[in-house]
């Protein structure tokens, strides 16, 4: 049991504090600490994150604070905040593209002089089309190199096919004896059936 005023650990938080279901996290009344009554049959009220949070949003929303700015957020952000809930493959976090975009903040300055915004456009979709590798478990290089092997031979409306979402199928259908070589034809394969 808590005393007022003291911090909970992971033993003093009971499963109802803790569980969430389809319609969103909940928290429990009654629990760390706070003063809150029982519900007639013995377990504690459970109140929905997002009620709660338009509950305290409209006792500090005149104000210009931190908090307000925080319950706005949550409020104005609830379907993208649940959308973790939808999909299990959702990570919680987004901890994964920010590391990504830390390369690109942290050479910024080295990148300050592309030349013309032509260049810098161009840069852009280089980088994007590197990530893009990494994504689908390409090798950048590779990947660049095979591609510009097989550019001058491929047919303008099938450019999709070279994406690297499609490359790995798409490689699989060319004669890797005519890719291996440096120079001279490649054969393109017919399309897929869609």
């Amino acid at each position: 049991m808590l005393s007022s005023g003291s911090r909970p650990t992971s033993s003093d938080a009971s499963p109802s504090a803790r569980s969430t279901d389809r319609s969103g996290p909940t928290i429990a009344r009654g629990t760390y600490g706070t003063p809150g009554t029982p519900s007639s049959t013995g377990q504690t009220e459970r109140i929905h994150f997002f009620a709660w949070a338009r509950g305290h949003h409209a006792s500090v929303d005149q104000t210009r604070s931190l908090l307000a700015s925080a319950f706005g957020y949550v409020i104005r952000q609830e379907p993208a905040l649940r959308r973790f809930l939808d999909d299990g493959r959702l990570p919680l976090t987004n901890n994964a593209s920010e590391r990504a975009l830390r390369t690109i903040a942290v050479g910024r300055k080295n990148w300050l002089f592309c030349g013309s915004d032509d260049h810098a456009t161009a840069a852009a979709n280089l980088f994007s089309l590197i990530v893009s590798c990494q994504l689908h478990q390409l090798d950048a290089e590779t990947y660049l190199g095979e591609i510009f092997r097989v550019l001058p031979y491929w047919p303008r409306t099938r450019f999709l096919e070279l994406a690297p979402k499609y490359w790995a199928a798409t490689r699989a259908r060319l004669d890797s004896n005519e890719l291996a070589r440096h120079v001279g034809h490649v054969t393109v394969p017919a399309p897929t059936a869609k």
